[in-house]
């Protein structure tokens, strides 16, 4: 047994995590492994351009820091990064991040190899096999080349392992040629609710009531595929159905253009609490029409709240919750007509949505937090103790197939 493997044998591990910024759906599973292991994070912001959510920092005890950062420049920089991840740990694992976070992403990196400590890349990347509409045009294109040589070149080749935020990312890896016993394979989960159900605001109540719910949920980029749900939305008959849309962006007016006065369909905004969950709550049928999505972590709280599901093969979460036919259906990603066809299908036949619903909740019982904290907690101990072969024990996730209804 080395030096460095008699140190962190018998005690608990001393893990330093670089993030990017304070997000919230990070932040439970950021305490739960603070009780497991003696726990630094450094977070390079609170949060990026565009993001609207709120975060108390009195919620949370496990140990962070959000570093300074040198403004006026595109690119995250945090100038004490270098010498506080040259400190003492025994493992350092790296959220994987875009483009302007690659400062903070390869100093973690670096300096893990200068203190010859493991590196974990924690990765949901992978590439996506649909086109996916842009919405700053050849900027946007040149940011994603750049961000795929980061990657290519030195993100999925500098460090020791890689913790794989689902199956697609693990695609991404093997043909790159990383071995298996570098990989372990986790996924993205959320909090168990604290209100089941939740008291409805009177907004959700007087929106809802005597209702069909299907709602949607997402910043409003082009990829994410908005336009489409609303026109397939517009194509089907009935009064009694409604059509919620959740979140916020610079496409919004756009979107709105394209509802042509349709009294069903409700912009509300971007939400959190109480009203957010209402609205959940609320809907039988939950979409997520995206292009491409790293996972879709909407989708895990629409199962949490019983919905029946209908994605696309472009969301990185199909492969591990939903199942076609048991709790939603899978169309292909930019398919309007599919999506309408299976929107057609799911309102002419409200008791299979509520089976659809109930076998959501079923299936996202055991795929909480709990989960995604053992995950980590069983390869952090493998690659500190043994640095080798990775059994993580997680079960093999069921397999989603495209289908045309």
């Amino acid at each position: 047994m080395t030096r460095f493997e008699s140190e962190t044998a018998n005690a608990r591990p001393r893990v330093l995590l670089c993030d990017n910024e304070m997000s919230p759906y990070k932040l439970p599973l950021y305490e739960e492994l603070s009780k497991i292991w003696d726990l630094t994070v450094y977070f390079s912001r609170h949060r990026g351009a565009g993001r609207l959510w709120h975060v108390d920092p009195q919620k949370w005890t496990f140990r962070y820091h959000v570093l300074k950062r040198l403004p006026w420049i595109p690119f995250t920089i945090n100038p004490s990064l270098p010498f506080r991840v040259l400190g003492s740990y025994d493992i350092c694992i790296v959220a994987g991040g875009a483009l302007q976070d690659a400062y903070g992403m390869l100093t973690a990196i670096a300096a893990a190899k200068v203190r010859r400590r493991p590196s974990i890349f924690w990765t949901d990347a992978f590439i996506p096999s649909n086109p996916v509409p842009v919405d700053f045009g050849w900027l946007h294109e040149a940011k994603r080349f750049l961000e795929r040589q980061l990657y290519d070149k030195l993100l999925f080749r500098l460090p020791d392992y890689f913790m794989a935020q689902g199956l697609r990312p693990v695609e991404e890896l093997r043909k790159r040629g990383v071995s298996e016993d570098r990989i372990a394979i986790t996924i993205w989960a959320v909090p168990e609710l604290e209100e089941d159900p939740p008291i409805l605001p009177e907004e959700v109540r007087e929106l809802t009531a005597t209702k069909r719910v299907i709602m949607t949920a997402a910043y409003f980029r082009k990829s994410k595929g908005i336009d489409g749900v609303i026109r397939a939305f517009r194509r089907l008959k009935g009064e009694d159905l409604c059509l919620i849309i959740m979140g916020e962006g610079r496409d919004r007016a756009r979107l709105e253009s394209l509802t042509g006065n349709d009294s069903r369909i409700h912009f509300v905004g971007f939400c959190e609490g109480r009203r957010k969950w209402g609205f959940f709550f609320a809907a039988e049928i939950f979409l997520l029409f995206t292009y491409q999505d790293p996972w879709g972590l909407v989708i895990n709280e629409a199962m949490q709240c019983g919905s029946a599901i209908v994605t696309t093969d472009g969301a990185g979460c199909v492969t591990h919750l939903v199942r076609n036919g048991e709790n939603g259906l899978v169309i292909k990603a930019g398919d309007e007509d599919a999506l309408y066809r299976a929107l057609e299908r799911l309102t002419s036949d409200w008791s299979l949505v509520r089976r659809m619903g109930d076998r959501s909740r079923e299936a996202i019982a055991d795929l909480g937090i709990a989960k995604v904290t053992q995950d980590f907690a069983v390869a952090v101990r493998t690659w500190t103790n043994q640095g080798s072969k990775l059994m993580t024990g997680a079960k093999e996730a069921p397999t989603s197939q495209v289908i045309h209804p």
